[in-house]
């Protein structure tokens, strides 16, 4: 299904390409919540007079410090209106996002275990482009989860060597709440 509506999404934005405004394309990166820090891309397409753009965030940040293996990975696809002229100014965002954390460890006091989880959720958020070839953003808005918020740890006891798989909720003030982003770019 993901495959799918990324090919739809790339036939639509692929046949927009003629009829769009002369800097439709924006590369830039973002700092902030859910994202961490990514890649941010756009294409303003002509629907609504070039007011309408299509839009992707991507993060993966590996880390490991001593026994422990983390890896964080955020994916988000929606679109942009621009409230303004020529693609500018003030904008409303709507997209859906997914994150992904997995960890491992290894300790020989602790044994081994690994911790993953995956949530989906909607995003809905203000933001500003300033600029022209270049630009900063600035967003805030609100997120909302909807699927299971269970993260799911399996680790192996060192005593009796036994495999046993942990499931915790997270709490709810983590499942909805307050994202927010800044990012810089080039358009071109």
């Amino acid at each position: 299904m993901k495959k799918f509506s990324l090919l739809i999404i790339t036939l639509i934005l692929a046949a927009l390409n003629s009829y769009s405004q002369d800097k439709p394309f924006r590369v830039g990166v973002g700092l902030g919540f859910p994202n961490l820090a990514g890649l941010n891309l756009e294409y303003v397409t002509s629907g609504f007079n070039n007011k309408l753009a299509a839009n992707l965030d991507y993060s993966s940040i590996k880390l490991k410090d001593g026994e422990i293996d983390f890896n964080y990975s955020y994916f988000e696809l929606g679109g942009n209106y621009y409230f303004g002229q020529k693609s500018k100014g003030l904008y409303g965002h709507l997209s859906y996002g997914i994150i992904g954390f997995e960890g491992n460890y290894s300790d020989p006091v602790y044994g081994i275990g690994n911790g993953k989880i995956s949530l989906n959720m909607i995003n809905l958020m203000i933001g500003a482009k300033w600029g022209n070839r270049m630009y900063i953003r600035p967003e805030v808005g609100f997120a909302s989860f909807f699927n299971e918020a269970i993260i799911s740890v399996e680790y192996t006891e060192p005593t009796t060597n036994v495999t046993l798989t942990v499931e915790e909720e997270i709490p709810n003030f983590l499942k909805d709440g307050l994202i927010y982003n800044i990012g810089v770019g080039l358009s071109f």
